[in-house]
């Protein structure tokens, strides 16, 4: 749910599931949380992950730092444990009842709000992190002149989980094994992209075809700056958190 309070100059965003929750998904990864609470601070650090074959642990901690850099407040509730960030202070607590929608489930829900008088752009929140020496060509394509053009705005999933990502890297790799020189992948009016449809189509391709072939392979067209970050962080290579 998105709400836009015009007179605050703030957007409210609530998001949740009625998955498994945070601290079970992690009790069998190599982090191993010992309380609920631990599991949520665990969450919301960069290479967190359930699972690092699949996942890339980007989300909650793009979240984060893009709250704490737009001086927002989120409150992340998942099993007994809450964690709130308001004035950029993280605080957590022991939750007696978190909203769910099945009572066997783990319901994990994540209330957020960003100022809408301040612009975001995520090269300036993450503006710390190494940067990938990996220079798509950004060029102008037309049909007509044989390219091959897979326009992300007309895929049927979208672009923010990591099955819609999946999609277009078989789609791209299809299209490679049918002998097709170069794909083009057209962002033209794409604003944002997921951290889990990023890794599972570049970080996916990049790790398979390594720096040389996806720079003579693969092209991107008409990203913004937000896509094209997403993308780049999306080939760095994976963050150890030991």
């Amino acid at each position: 749910m998105i709400q836009l309070h015009r007179e605050a100059r703030k957007i409210a965003f609530a998001v949740a599931d009625s998955g498994i929750g945070i601290y079970k998904s992690l009790a069998s990864s190599s982090h191993r949380p010992k309380t609920h609470a631990d599991a949520l601070r665990l969450a919301i650090k960069q290479g967190v992950t359930r699972d690092e074959r699949v996942g890339r642990g980007n989300g909650l901690w793009i979240l984060s730092e893009t709250v704490k850099h737009n001086g927002g407040q989120y409150t992340l509730q998942s099993g007994e444990a809450g964690l709130h960030l308001s004035s950029n202070n993280l605080t957590s607590e022991r939750v007696l009842e978190v909203p769910s929608f099945e009572k066997k489930g783990g319901c994990t829900f994540i209330d957020f709000q960003l100022s809408a008088a301040q612009r975001i752009l995520l090269k300036d929140v993450l503006k710390d992190q190494i940067r990938v020496d990996v220079d798509l060509r950004l060029e102008s394509f037309e049909d007509e002149f044989g390219n091959h053009v897979i326009k992300i705005r007309e895929l049927e999933l979208g672009t923010a989980t990591r099955e819609s990502g999946e999609a277009a890297r078989i789609l791209a790799r299809n299209l490679l094994n049918e002998g097709v020189p170069h794909v083009t992948f057209d962002f033209g009016g794409i604003r944002m992209i997921s951290a889990s449809f990023a890794d599972e189509l570049f970080g996916v391709l990049y790790r398979a075809m390594g720096l040389v072939e996806i720079k003579t392979k693969v092209r991107v067209l008409h990203v913004n700056t937000d896509v094209s970050y997403m993308i780049e962080r999306a080939m760095l290579p994976k963050i150890s958190t030991n």
